[in-house]
């Protein structure tokens, strides 16, 4: 085998790794801790595990909390807010992207967002990869329901901001996003057509576990990015999580063929000898 085949695979390995990263790196929630933040609203929570509005509505099952306490702490699979805000300028509340249901009460009105929600019955029907509500009223409490239905610890990361906050920030970050995966998602299908060509013309194994990888890691890209809800599937969100351990198996069982191409042969003998005695 040529010595290049196991240096350029390689360094491709290492240089989409360092594209998992950027893909990993979201838009940050500022934990602004200013008193006069802090009065422009308050927050109640409630973090037992109620399912229905009626049996603690106006009950004194809340407590008082700020926004960095509320933000630093992991809460179990469903947590209740009562929220009160003073100041008109705030507009929008934005919540952590992963939570899987947010549910607003208010005036005998349900308002819906999350990432398992269809992006239709969304009030703010921007992207999956966006979970804010416009505010309902101010001056007067309303309740929030925070909900992951898969059981893990909830995180709120909940930022209270204003219309043109909101816009700059999250509206055209989220765009600016779009218009990086779609030149991302090309360039790897170049790299992907251009791999699995080598395979078909070398019949290397390396380019075909190379291929998978690639796919895989594609596939991943589209689905953490959100594109692939909003574009492909934006009426059925649970398709996102299914397709999402699809890419990551995939990726695995690429990126471990292609480990395993350059492995001895007499090494994976010795490791079956060992393991897999019968």
């Amino acid at each position: 085998m040529p010595t290049f085949i196991l240096t350029k695979p390689f360094l491709g390995v290492l240089f989409n790794l360092l594209f998992l990263n950027t893909l990993f790196f979201n838009i940050g929630f500022a934990q602004n801790t200013n008193s006069r933040l802090e009065n422009s609203f308050s927050i109640e929570i409630c973090d037992k595990n109620y399912y229905f509005l009626q049996e603690i509505e106006n009950k004194p099952y809340f407590k008082e909390t700020s926004l960095s306490e509320l933000n630093k702490i992991e809460y179990k699979n469903r947590v209740w807010l009562k929220l009160n805000i003073k100041n008109s300028n705030k507009k929008f509340i934005d919540f952590n992207k992963n939570i899987d249901s947010i549910k607003v009460y208010h005036d005998n009105k349900i308002f819906l967002s999350g990432n398992l929600i269809a992006r239709s019955e969304k009030q703010l029907p921007l992207s999956i990869a966006i979970n804010a509500i416009q505010i309902p009223v101010y001056n007067q409490p309303f309740y929030i329901e925070i909900i992951n239905s898969q059981n893990f610890p909830i995180t709120t990361q909940l930022e209270i901001l204003t219309e043109s906050t909101f816009n700059h920030t999250y509206v055209e970050t989220h765009q600016n996003t779009v218009q990086f995966q779609i030149f991302f998602q090309g360039m790897m299908w170049i790299i992907l057509l251009y791999n699995l060509f080598l395979f078909l013309s070398s019949k290397e194994k390396v380019y075909l576990a190379y291929t998978i990888y690639i796919f895989g890691f594609s596939c991943f890209s589209l689905q953490n990015s959100g594109l692939l809800v909003d574009y492909f599937a934006s009426e059925k969100p649970y398709f996102s999580l299914l397709f999402r351990m699809f890419a990551l198996a995939t990726i695995a069982a690429g990126f471990s063929a292609f480990i395993i191409t350059f492995l001895p042969k007499i090494l994976l003998t010795n490791f079956g000898n060992v393991f897999f005695i019968f």
